[in-house]
């Protein structure tokens, strides 16, 4: 038990970092709006890593529901 316990954990704090990715760069995409920069080559950046924040947030609340079940 103790073992899924960490394991619960460790899938935990990997779906908040993603979803602490994603508020990120919508606050970068948000700066970066109207800015001098070369904005959409940066948005298409940002866009790819949301898009692998998303699939990690996906995995990890895949792994929790099964370690969850009885």
């Amino acid at each position: 038990m103790p073992n899924d316990a960490r394991k619960i954990r460790f899938w935990t704090a990997l779906y908040g970092s993603g979803a602490l990715g994603i508020a990120l760069l919508f606050l970068i995409a948000l700066a970066l709006d109207g800015g001098t920069h070369d904005t959409p080559s940066m948005l298409t950046v940002l866009g790819v890593l949301g898009v692998f924040d998303i699939a990690l947030m996906v995995v990890a609340k895949l792994a929790l529901r099964r370690l969850k079940k009885p």
